[in-house]
C-alpha cells in the first residue's frame, strides 16, 4: 500500500479471486455498516420494514467445495444476513427452480452443477462469511405463474434487505464469471509528482485516473443495459460490481475502485445513480417541496429505465414496480396515486413526456397492450420529460379524474386506465410537409375564430410557437398512427372559457 497523505493507493491483485480482493470487499461492507452516516440512517429507517425473501439458498462448505440447499425463510432467524445476485440470465439457462426439481434443491446440490456466474457468487458469499444468498433463477418457481407474480411484487424488498448485492456487470449470461485473471500493472493507479508554484505545489503526489472509468465499467456494462437491473441497483443497500478487470463499490455514500478504496468518484457523481436516490426528502421542507423531490427522483429513474432492454414487453411496468413501491413509501402525501408509470402529483406536466428522437427511426406502439396511451410505458423507447417552465407559462388545463385497472399488484401491470382533463379545445389538422430533407408535421387550426400559431413538430425536438413554448406530444407522432398531443399557451378561443 502506498501512503500519500490521506490517500492509500492499493496495488492491484493478479486475480479477482485472491484473498486481497475479498478482504477489500469485506472492508467496504464494514465501513458502510458502521462508518457511513448516510447509509446508517437508511438502514435504521428500514429495520422495522425488513423483509426476508420467501426462499433463500443455504451455503455449506464440504470437502473443499460448496453445496447449496433451498430453504424456506420462515424457518430462519428473521435477522439472518444474506447476499443477492444481479445477473443476466441469457438464453439456454437450463438450471433453474421448477416444481420438478424443487425437492432436489431442497436436498442440496453441488455448485459444480450451477452456471459459472451463480457458482462464483455462491463462493464469494461464503468467503464474505455469509451463509445465505438469494438468486432469482433459483429462488422463484419459474414454471408457476402465481409464484412468479408474488415473488416479483416482493423482489424490491429482497434486494433492499440484503447485506450486499453482487453484480456480475460484465457477464452477458449466467455462464459468465465473476473471478478472472488480469494484468495487475495495467489497472494499478499511477501516481505522479506535480509542481505548480501558483498552487504552492512542490512535488505534490497526484493520482492519474482514466477519465471514463465509471461510464465504461459500470454505466455501460452489459448488466446495466437491462431494464430489470435498475431496481436491483437502486434498491440494494450496497453493491459490489465485478467488471472484466476491476472491482467497484457502490453505496449511497461512496463509489470507489479497489485500488483506491476510499476515494469517491466526485467527477462522476451524476453517473452514480444510487447517490441520494434512496435518501428520503427532509421532513423539515414543505410537503409540496418533498413531493416535487420524490417526483424528480422518479423521472430520473424512468429516464434510465426506459433506455434499458426487456426480454418481454409485458414486463414494462412489472420491472419498475419495486422502485415505484419504495418511492410511494417515501411520499409525504398519503393521497398520492400511482397511475401506470406516472403519479397524480404533477400529473399535468408529467404527461408531457416524449421519446428521445433517433434520426430516421419511428416508434410504433407496442404489439401488445402495456399501458394507457398517455403513459410512457405504452411504448418501448427511451423517453424523457419536457417539464421545464418558462417565465409566464401557465396551465390552461386541469386534471379532473384519474384511474387505472391493475391486474394484481397496484404498482405492476395494468389492463386499462383513464385521465379526464378539462381545458379549452379547438379543431386542428395535421399536415405533413417535406422541406430541406426533413419531414415535419404542422398542426393548424380549422376554426376561423381561434387564434392559433402554427405548431411545428420535427425530429430535433425544437417545437415552438410565436406565443410561447409548445410542448411535445405525449406519444411521438409517426406516419402510421394519429397520436394525442398537448401544448400550453398555444391558442386563444374567445368563445371558450379556460
Amino acid at each position: 500500500m502506498l501512503d500519500y497523505g490521506e490517500r492509500f493507493i492499493e496495488p492491484a491483485a493478479a486475480h479477482t479471486k485472491t484473498q486481497k480482493c475479498i478482504m477489500t470487499i469485506r472492508t467496504w461492507i464494514d465501513e458502510c455498516l458502521h462508518g457511513h452516516p448516510q447509509c446508517i440512517g437508511l438502514r435504521s429507517a428500514r429495520t422495522e420494514d425488513r423483509f426476508l425473501p420467501y426462499r433463500l439458498l443455504y451455503i455449506r462448505q464440504e470437502e473443499g467445495t460448496y453445496r447449496i440447499r433451498l430453504c424456506d425463510s420462515a424457518q430462519l432467524n428473521p435477522a439472518v444476513q444474506y447476499a443477492t445476485l444481479s445477473h443476466i440470465w441469457g438464453t439456454g439457462l437450463h438450471f433453474k427452480l421448477t416444481s420438478e426439481n424443487m425437492e432436489e434443491l431442497r436436498q442440496g446440490v453441488a455448485i459444480a452443477d450451477l452456471p459459472g456466474t451463480v457458482r462464483h457468487a455462491v463462493e464469494l458469499t461464503s468467503r464474505l462469511s455469509l451463509q445465505h444468498i438469494w438468486v432469482d433463477s433459483l429462488c422463484i418457481l419459474q414454471d408457476i405463474k402465481s409464484d412468479w407474480e408474488e415473488e416479483c411484487s416482493a423482489m424490491s424488498s429482497a434486494y433492499s434487505g440484503a447485506i450486499i448485492n453482487i453484480a456480475a456487470s460484465e457477464a452477458t449470461n449466467s455462464y459468465g464469471r465473476l473471478f478472472a485473471p488480469r494484468d495487475a500493472l495495467t489497472i494499478t493507479l499511477g501516481v505522479v509528482s506535480v509542481c505548480n508554484s501558483a498552487l504552492g505545489w512542490q512535488n505534490e503526489p497526484c493520482t492519474v485516473w482514466a477519465e471514463d472509468r465509471h461510464q465504461m465499467h459500470i454505466a455501460d456494462a452489459p448488466l446495466n443495459k437491462r431494464a430489470w437491473v435498475l431496481q436491483e441497483r437502486l434498491l440494494a443497500a450496497r453493491t459490489v460490481h465485478f467488471t472484466r478487470t476491476k472491482i467497484f463499490w457502490e453505496c449511497p455514500q461512496l463509489l470507489a475502485l479497489e485500488t483506491d478504496p476510499y476515494c469517491d468518484f466526485e467527477d462522476h457523481r451524476e453517473s452514480n445513480i444510487t447517490k441520494g436516490w434512496m435518501v428520503p426528502p427532509s421532513k423539515h421542507m414543505p410537503i409540496d417541496v418533498q413531493s416535487t423531490e420524490c417526483l424528480e427522483k422518479w423521472k430520473n429513474a424512468v429516464r434510465l429505465y426506459s433506455s434499458g432492454k426487456l426480454t418481454y414487453e409485458s414486463d414494462k411496468l412489472v420491472a419498475i414496480a419495486g422502485i415505484a413501491r419504495y418511492l410511494h413509501s417515501l411520499w409525504p402525501d398519503s393521497t398520492i396515486k400511482y397511475l401506470a408509470g406516472l403519479w397524480s402529483h404533477g400529473l399535468l406536466w408529467s404527461l408531457l413526456w416524449h421519446r428521445r428522437i433517433e434520426t430516421g427511426k419511428y416508434c410504433p406502439r407496442a404489439a401488445q397492450y402495456q399501458a394507457p396511451s398517455w403513459s410512457w410505458a405504452a411504448i418501448n423507447a427511451e423517453i424523457t420529460f419536457s417539464d421545464t417552465l418558462n417565465h409566464g407559462d401557465e396551465e390552461m388545463a386541469r386534471i379532473q379524474d384519474t384511474g387505472t385497472s391493475p391486474t394484481g399488484d397496484p404498482f405492476g401491470a395494468v389492463c386499462g386506465g383513464y385521465v379526464r382533463i378539462r381545458g379549452p379545445l379547438c379543431a386542428a389538422l395535421l399536415k405533413y410537409q417535406y422541406f430541406q430533407r426533413q419531414t415535419s408535421i404542422r398542426l393548424e387550426p380549422t376554426d376561423e375564430d381561434a387564434v392559433m400559431s402554427k405548431l411545428l413538430f420535427d425530429h430535433m425536438d425544437h417545437w415552438r410557437n410565436a406565443l410561447g413554448r409548445v410542448y411535445p406530444p405525449s406519444i411521438c407522432l409517426d406516419l402510421e398512427t394519429v397520436s394525442p398531443w398537448c401544448c400550453f399557451k398555444s391558442f386563444e378561443d374567445r368563445r371558450i372559457a379556460p
